[in-house]
């Protein structure tokens, strides 16, 4: 493959604290077959050996360059100074510090789809991922009939989680668009699942029903946080990207939407409170859990109500009086 024909793509690793995995990613990431490459390192002032290890890696491949910011600036603020002020390829991929490529052709492949000449509103590439916990390996994919399908992005962000799959790790975009998108601006947890869904209702989304990276459970997975208040915070995407499905399609179906996303993301609040039973009796926490709750009880009524409307007038027969 000839660089000079080829757009630039820049493998983001953004790292903290990752010594027993950094050289494996590092590694992964180099056996990508795909030619115009560059691999950005952003160190967010690791306190262990991280950085040396990075730095090492760096010595020994001209595609690799080390930044090591000199004071830690919280996880969401490295993706987007990745992005924002070290990317340069046309296309990004955010490969964690923790987690792994495995298929070696996956960018070329990408690439590949990308740049076809019928596929010129095409975004991204999203494809699967292993999750490797400790008690077992998970496989995610999406619910397509052939390896590669190409759907608008609203399309894709309205069956988010239940017919297509969300992966940070295995997602290839645009840079130039992601830019304009206002990419890793909450600072959430999610913001990921915020700038992907949003990056994807501007175009077409290109879907590779293929394992390709590993995402690990490690100690520091900040996605394990049950912190009450985290939590909730955390949905804040979901208003996010609500907003910019509004227009798309109809309102019933942001408001179903929504809720189904709220409901999916609850889980981390139930087990906040769980292992913290003090919730319970403090009125603050209940402010926030009755402006999720109550929307959805309003949401399940009206749903009702419409599915009953709907029988009824199945049901009305018309008698002509000729």
């Amino acid at each position: 493959m000839n660089k000079s024909c080829t757009p630039k793509v820049t493998i983001i690793i953004p790292t903290y604290n990752q010594v027993n995995y950094i050289k494996v990613t590092i590694e992964s990431a180099l056996k990508q077959s795909y030619d115009n490459l560059e691999i950005v390192v952003v160190d967010d002032n690791s306190t262990d050996k991280t950085g040396k290890i990075a730095k090492e890696c760096a010595s020994t491949d001209s595609r690799i360059k080390y930044y090591c910011n000199q004071e830690n600036i919280g996880r969401v603020a490295n993706y987007r100074r990745a992005l924002y002020h070290y990317a340069t390829g046309e296309y990004v991929v955010n490969l964690d510090g923790d987690d792994e490529f495995f298929d070696n052709t996956f960018i070329a492949k990408a690439i590949k789809e990308l740049e076809k000449e019928e596929n010129e509103r095409a975004l991204m590439v999203v494809a699967c991922k292993k999750m490797r916990t400790s008690k077992a390996d998970v496989f995610i994919r999406h619910r397509i009939k052939e390896e590669i399908e190409i759907i608008p992005g609203v399309e894709f962000v309205k069956n988010i989680f239940s017919k297509y799959q969300f992966s940070h790790l295995t997602t290839i975009y645009n840079r130039k668009i992601a830019l304009e998108t206002n990419f890793y601006s909450l600072p959430i947890q999610s913001t990921d699942i915020d700038s992907i869904l949003r990056l994807a209702l501007k175009g077409n989304v290109i879907l590779y029903n293929k394992i390709v990276g590993q995402w690990n459970e490690t100690a520091s997975n900040i996605s394990q946080n049950y912190d009450l208040a985290t939590s909730l915070k955390n949905l804040d995407w979901i208003e996010s990207v609500s907003k910019e499905l509004k227009g798309k399609i109809n309102s019933f179906s942001v408001l179903l939407w929504r809720k189904k996303c709220q409901v999916k993301f609850s889980f981390p609040i139930l087990i906040a409170i769980y292992k913290n039973p003090r919730y319970l009796f403090n009125y603050r926490f209940w402010m926030p859990i009755l402006k999720l709750i109550i929307p959805i009880m309003i949401f399940i009524l009206q749903y009702i109500t419409q599915k009953v409307f709907k029988h009824k007038k199945s049901n009305i027969t018309i008698v002509s009086l000729d």
